[in-house]
Parts: C-alpha cells; structure tokens; sequence
C-alpha cells in the first residue's frame, strides 16, 4: 500500500532546519481521501483570494439596421449573391422579432402572476380580518360573562 499523501512532514523536534523531504506522488496514483485532501489543502491556501463567479449573460436584442444597403427586387438586376445576403438579413430581422415577441410573452406572464398574487394576498387579508373580528367579538362576549358571573358571585 502507498503512503499517504502529505504536504510537509516535519520532524520530531521543532528545528526548521530538518525537514524532510516530501515525497512527490502522482495525482492518479492517490486515493479518493487523498485526492480529496489535497485538492482541499490547494484552495485553502488562497483562501483571501475573492472568487470571481460570471455575471448571467441574457440575449441582447440586435438592432435593426437603419439602412440596408443594397436591396434589389427579386429580378431587377439582382445577382446571384444577393439572395444569400436577403436570406441572412431577413433570419436576423426573423430573430429579432422573435426575441422581442418572447420578451413581451414573458412580460405580460410575469403581471399577470403579480395580479393574481395581489388578489390572493387581499382575499388572505379579508379572511384573516374576518376572523380577527370574529375573535375580538368572542372576547369582548366572554369578557361580559365574566363580569356578570361576578357580579351574581357577589350578590350571594
């Protein structure tokens, strides 16, 4: 069996001087624990270093171009090179249009949640006022009962 990994061994008294040397193990040849360690022990060592994490990147919309330079009917002098650029004009401009359309789709999704959470959210609060109402009004009932059993308390 191979030797654990280790990063430094130092020796039995504390004299820096002697160390000894730390054996260089490939990083196949390590155990899973072993393996796991060491990957541990390297990110630990930059453990003040902050860690960049991506920014989410969305779809930007392309703008549409001002001026398309160029356009030809379909047979008034149009060479044979000229479809190839309509075509990818027009799946730029298909595209587009699609994403804004997605957009507004998931727009018009996103209040028509808010509404209905709102409502849920006013129905909830009507409900729990009502019950509210109802407990004050057993409260202030019980309240006059105990007064009135007192009072007959007393009068005994």
């Amino acid at each position: 069996m191979r030797p654990p990994y280790t990063a430094k061994r130092s020796a039995s008294n504390n004299d820096d001087a002697e160390t000894e040397p730390v054996k260089k193990v490939h990083r196949n040849q390590l155990s899973a624990v072993e393996r796991q360690r060491q990957d541990l022990e390297r990110l630990l060592k930059k453990a003040e270093k902050p860690v960049a994490l991506p920014e989410i990147c969305h779809k930007k919309v392309r703008s549409p171009p001002e001026f398309v330079m160029n356009t030809h009917g379909s047979a008034a002098g149009a060479s044979s090179s000229d479809f190839h650029l309509y075509r990818a004009y027009r799946r730029h401009e298909t595209e587009r249009i699609k994403h804004i359309e997605e957009e507004a789709k998931e727009e018009q999704k996103q209040t028509e949640f808010e509404r209905k959470r709102l409502e849920a959210q006013a129905e909830l609060d009507r409900e729990t006022a009502k019950r509210r109402a109802k407990r004050q009004r057993r409260k202030q009932g019980q309240g006059k009962k105990d007064d009135n059993d007192k009072k007959t308390l007393t009068a005994q």
